[in-house]
Order: structure tokens, then C-alpha cells, then sequence
């Protein structure tokens, strides 16, 4: 009971975003607790980057995420984050701070200083979503089941979402729309 926040780092998949800050809750609520959920970590680090050194050392990461797929990342991240109802989201971390001793890529910028793509998307998110009034989230769910699925197996780490779609209300009667295919595959979705 004696805690202001449950503070999260959360990598990688933008699908544990929503899952995992629903689980916090239900837990909470389970014991008549309600505090904020905060994200204060979130990242897909990049394999891909040959201009660093050490290089080679992150490439055989098992895990395999190009900077563009970082940079895609960072949208669906921030924009599934205000739509689940984290109260405080941040990025980890700005500056790589010298990737021959650290685990990953870090860094939205390299520590020469140059940007990764993923800082452009920063930019973007954090200019387009700031000040919203309401974020909700309204996936478009496959007709025929792949896997079994969460949230209607709770057992599963897997949603059954094939477009991902974030509504954003914003000042002046304003509304933004984010929206991203989850398959490999051209899908035509109404808006």
C-alpha cells in the first residue's frame, strides 16, 4: 500500500504495453489500490547500426531490430502508452554512452552526437500528442483466430490484433489518428 507509483521498463514489444499496464491494475484493484502506472523506460534497441563501434558486438543480438524498426517503435509505443493510461512515459535513453561497455543501443543519438531515425519519431510523437484529453485505444481484431489470444486467454502474452488504431482528442475539437497494420500483409481499413 505504500508506494505513489508502480513504475515500469517495458522493451520491444508495443503489445505488452497495454497487457502488462491492465495487469498492474487488476492487481491493484484486487486490493483496493489505485496509484499511477508509469512507463519510465521503453525501447527497441537497433542491431543494425555498422557506424558505431563495436558494431559486431550488438549485431548478434538474438533479438534482431533495425533503427527503422526502432524508429516505428517509438510512435506505436507513445501512442498505445497514453491509450492504456500511463501517467508518465519516458524514453531510455538519449545519448548511446559508449556502446562497448553497454548491453544494447541505447541511444537515440550516438555519442558523436548524430541522430538515430528513431529521434525524428520522438519529435513527432511528442509534438503531435502532447496536451491530448483523451487517448483510446481500438485495434482491429482478425476475424479467425492465429493463436490463442489475450485478452481472451489470460494465459497468453499474444493479442489477436490486426490493425493497431490510437485516437487521440486533442484542444480545438482536434483529433488524431494513429494507425499501424500488425501483419506482413496490405490491409484496407475504414476510418
Amino acid at each position: 500500500y505504500f508506494h505513489d507509483a508502480v513504475p515500469l521498463n517495458l522493451y520491444r514489444a508495443p503489445d505488452d504495453l497495454v497487457r502488462v499496464h491492465q495487469e498492474f491494475k487488476d492487481i491493484q484493484k484486487r486490493y483496493g489500490v489505485d496509484q499511477p502506472v508509469w512507463l519510465l523506460e521503453l525501447n527497441a534497441m537497433p542491431t543494425d547500426d555498422a557506424t558505431i563501434p563495436c558494431a559486431s558486438m550488438h549485431a548478434s543480438n538474438p533479438i534482431q531490430t533495425t533503427q527503422v524498426q526502432q524508429a516505428a517503435y517509438a510512435i506505436q509505443a507513445f501512442a498505445l502508452a497514453a491509450a492504456a493510461g500511463y501517467e508518465r512515459i519516458g524514453f531510455y535513453q538519449m545519448v548511446d554512452d559508449n556502446p562497448c561497455i553497454q548491453s544494447a543501443v541505447w541511444g537515440v543519438t550516438r555519442d558523436n552526437g548524430s541522430q538515430r531515425p528513431v529521434a525524428q519519431s520522438l519529435q513527432t510523437a511528442i509534438h503531435l500528442f502532447s496536451g491530448f484529453t483523451d487517448a483510446r485505444f481500438a485495434p482491429l481484431i482478425r476475424p479467425q483466430a492465429r493463436w490463442v489470444a489475450w485478452p481472451t486467454d489470460p494465459t497468453s502474452f499474444t493479442p489477436n490484433w490486426q490493425v493497431y488504431n490510437v485516437v487521440f482528442d486533442l484542444p480545438g475539437s482536434r483529433r488524431l489518428t494513429v494507425l499501424w497494420n500488425g501483419d506482413g500483409t496490405a490491409v484496407r481499413v475504414r476510418i
